[in-house]
């Protein structure tokens, strides 16, 4: 037995001893006595024992205290840390759990009124950005009205006086020239106009609107390798809003392809897939950036995409800048 072992290691060796049996003065015998110390290591292994459980017992006790209070402690800070990245991520939940430790509670009574105060902000900022996007196009179209109705008709008569010199063989060389910029800026107000006005798309519906669209932006950039792909069945069914946030959706796009980046190759896709319309925009034109674009551009989209509450999500992928949006039809 290995505690029989490691006691003997430790104890004195035992003497035996002898006591002669006398007769007569005489020795006739002897008793030799040889000690046998098992019992004794029986009564000292259950002493070590029963020591040995009440140990253990106490060392569970006191590890299962400690754990039980940490768990408490620790407890309500897990969920006080969960509640700072729900505000992180722009999700506003209180806590009603009472925690049962008074300083842990204040915490949760501050972050809950943090909570209330950044959501009403929250809710107040969507607002104003709101009444921003109506204002912005309210003006575009008072713009592309004025452009129309003033500058548009001034350029119609000098054509007109410019056409009446041309009589004139004298005046021929400058009349042609008058005549010939007056062409030009005619053309020019009328993309402005179809720029700034949305009235294109009751005129020509959103899948043409947006193909015009494209046409004249790559027109006007040097990237050549430009795939296109809008496909949006039952489009008249759309709502006006609805088709006018994928036309500034699509319009801020390629104005961000523009100003920000020099692509060589880009896709668009406008495609519709049952209740959701999707967009897609990807360009190579990196300008050797690797954080995601955050400008004002991108923050009027993500605005316009949240006031239909549909989805916005940018990233990098295999050297292309990528934009994909999901708008709900309702």
């Amino acid at each position: 037995m290995w505690f029989q072992n490691a006691l003997d290691i430790y104890s004195k060796d035992l003497e035996i001893l002898d006591f002669p049996l006398m007769q007569y003065g005489d020795q006739i015998g002897a008793v030799k006595v040889i000690p046998n110390p098992i019992y004794e290591y029986d009564e000292i292994w259950q002493q070590f024992k029963n020591g040995l459980i009440i140990a253990m017992l106490f060392f569970v006790f006191v590890n299962f205290s400690i754990f039980f209070l940490f768990g408490k402690i620790i407890s309500p800070i897990n969920l006080l840390i969960e509640g700072f990245k729900n505000l992180e991520q722009g999700k506003y939940k209180n806590n009603k759990e009472n925690f049962g430790i008074s300083e842990l509670d204040i915490l949760r009574v501050k972050l809950n009124q943090l909570t209330v105060k950044l959501k009403k902000n929250d809710e107040r900022i969507h607002e104003l950005n709101q009444k921003l996007i109506s204002i912005q196009e309210q003006e575009k179209k008072e713009i592309s009205r004025d452009l129309h109705d003033e500058i548009g008709q001034s350029l119609a008569a000098i054509q007109v006086q410019a056409a009446a010199i041309k009589t004139s063989r004298k005046a021929n060389a400058q009349a042609d020239l008058i005549i010939s910029t007056t062409k030009d800026l005619m053309h020019q107000t009328r993309n402005l106009i179809k720029r700034l006005s949305l009235s294109i798309i009751d005129d020509l519906g959103i899948e043409d609107a947006l193909i015009d669209l494209i046409k004249n932006w790559s027109r006007r950039t040097l990237c050549k390798n430009i795939n296109v792909n809008v496909d949006l069945p039952d489009s008249k069914i759309f709502k006006s809003q609805l088709n006018e946030t994928v036309y500034r959706l699509t319009q801020e796009a390629l104005t961000n392809m523009s100003k920000h980046s020099r692509p060589k190759e880009v896709l668009i896709s406008v495609q519709r897939n049952g209740n959701v319309i999707h967009l897609c925009f990807m360009n190579n034109g990196l300008l050797k950036r690797t954080k995601k674009t955050s400008g004002i551009g991108i923050l009027g989209m993500q605005e316009r995409v949240k006031n239909l509450s549909g989805s916005f999500k940018q990233s990098i992928y295999k050297g292309f800048y990528k934009i994909e949006i999901g708008l709900p039809i309702k």
